[in-house]
């Protein structure tokens, strides 16, 4: 006998749905439940932040629908057939326009909703997708971050043992916020390596600390405890305000993100600008990432500008 269906429990905070589960004397199979096999299959192999991040993301378009639960939300989106759905969000998408989200929250909630009617297309439930388009991505931003001398600073004036590992780890090894605070006790080697999960990975990788960077790491572990767990019992929005505090005492506006250029920009500074040997360090997906810092380095369209006016 096929094992009950489940919706997956990350998406409402109500028990899963058991589909019946049949007539064992006679044989007779289980009800299916395509709705909920087609949650399922959306978040299976995914990890766990992944999961938690699609999660909150559709439930931010049940919400908006004022549905009772995201179940009722994409069972909605899934009725309505291909011109009525793309329609409605299209909607969703103005209206998150209209509030000021950013580009990037933007077009990543969509991919959700759109990742969620593929699963239901791949699995013959419907056989319409969705062809609403993201917001067009803006010109570049300042991707410098604070000067090397600025972040010695920031480290130097940082009183907190924990705070100043994140620091490191961020400014230093140019880890992203959610990398940092997915580290437990048991990724952390003898050996100055550093098992994380990358952006957009499933599987760990290991990057190397620098002495310094980890000695901080060093530091707050003998003061944390060697417990097995997270290294960093903190949200990422926790993080963000130990940061920006911790820019004020020099007289910074910083973010976590900024830190990680502050890295990047500084390998480049180092390394001559050896694009191919800092992409292996911020593990970048594509080069040419990494070549924009350079160029953003070197202010390189500010060195064409004086040379148009002074040829």
């Amino acid at each position: 006998m096929m094992p009950p269906t489940r919706e997956p429990a990350l998406l409402d905070a109500r028990p899963p749905i058991e589909a019946p589960a049949g007539d064992v004397v006679s044989g007779e199979r289980p009800t299916r439940d395509p709705l909920a096999e087609v949650l399922a299959a959306w978040l299976s192999g995914r990890t766990d932040r992944t999961r938690q991040e699609y999660g909150k993301d559709i439930r931010r378009y049940a919400d908006w629908r004022g549905a009772e639960s995201v179940r009722a939300a994409v069972a909605e989106l899934l009725g309505s057939g291909a011109g009525a759905a793309n329609l409605l969000v299209r909607s969703y998408k103005g209206s998150m326009m209209d509030a000021g989200a950013a580009s990037a929250t933007v077009n990543r909630r969509l991919a959700v909703l759109r990742s969620v009617v593929s699963i239901a297309q791949q699995s013959g439930l419907v056989d319409w997708s969705l062809a609403v388009p993201g917001v067009p991505k803006r010109a570049a931003l300042d991707v410098r971050g604070p000067s090397w001398g600025k972040f010695g600073e920031i480290l130097a004036a940082e009183p907190s043992t924990r705070n100043r590992a994140i620091l490191g780890l961020l400014g230093q090894r140019g880890l992203r916020c959610a990398e940092v605070l997915g580290v437990r006790l048991e990724d952390v080697g003898a050996d100055g390596a550093l098992t994380i999960t990358g952006k957009g990975r499933r599987e760990p990788e290991v990057v190397t600390l620098a002495p310094e960077t980890s000695g901080l790491l060093g530091a707050w572990i003998i003061e944390r405890g060697r417990a097995l767990g997270p290294l960093f019992d903190l949200d990422a929005s926790t993080v963000r305000r130990m940061v920006e505090t911790a820019g004020r005492r020099v007289g910074l506006d910083v973010n976590p993100h900024a830190l990680r250029h502050t890295a990047i920009t500084r390998a480049l500074t180092v390394t001559g600008g050896d694009v191919r040997a800092v992409r292996l360090f911020s593990r970048h997906a594509d080069i040419r990432t990494v070549a924009a810092y350079d160029d953003a380095r070197q202010d390189l369209a500010g060195v064409v500008a004086r040379q148009v006016v002074d040829a």
